[in-house]
């Protein structure tokens, strides 16, 4: 993410870059930045976290329970937190179909944070991995059993071009931010990369 100035030092808008081009304005220019963050660890990550943690300006929610893909729905233009919903893509296929369904019927006016917690990859579908790939991933493919990743997505993102962290199922959990450097993030023994 990337705030822009006006010729005055006065901030004017927030953007989302990837690949070095600008993908969205993700708020208006009258709002200030959102600052936004993901934690993933998988089951066996090696610091033996087995949790998930969302940060939204300031707004941190731990995700303590339930297995899979968890999905959390900021609204672009205000950095409300929308809804956080969870799909057990270790043990069900049709969880998987669901969570496919929630983010196609998502429109464009959504940042969607999203994280493994213990395992997600087992039952995954192709409609799933789609759903993903639409909000901008292009690592969902890779993530193996009990592995880490976590994005920041945008409906309608070209593939490819938004944060998104992966980890093998014994390296570290995964955390990515939008901000340089959120005040619960930066205090976090997790890697950024």
């Amino acid at each position: 993410r990337q705030a822009e100035y006006d010729g005055s030092g006065n901030w004017k808008a927030s953007y989302i870059y990837g690949n070095g081009q600008k993908l969205a304005r993700i708020i208006p220019e009258d709002m200030p930045p959102i600052d936004l963050g993901v934690w993933s660890y998988g089951m066996n990550s090696s610091d033996d976290q087995n949790k998930g943690i969302f940060y939204v300006n300031g707004t941190t929610c731990i995700y303590n329970t339930g297995r899979g893909h968890h999905l959390l729905v900021v609204d672009k233009n205000t950095g409300s937190i929308i809804e956080h919903t969870i799909y057990d893509t270790h043990n069900s296929s049709a969880e998987a179909n669901e969570m496919a369904f929630y983010i196609d019927n998502l429109s464009g006016d959504y940042i969607v944070l999203v994280g493994i917690r213990d395992e997600g990859s087992n039952c995954m579908t192709e409609a799933a991995y789609k759903a993903l790939e639409s909000l901008g991933s292009a690592k969902c493919r890779d993530v193996g059993y009990r592995d880490s990743w976590c994005m920041v997505g945008i409906k309608g993102a070209p593939k490819g071009i938004v944060k998104e962290v992966h980890h093998d199922r014994y390296n570290t959990g995964c955390l990515l931010y939008t901000s340089p450097s959120p005040r619960d993030l930066s205090t976090s023994r997790m890697p950024s990369s």
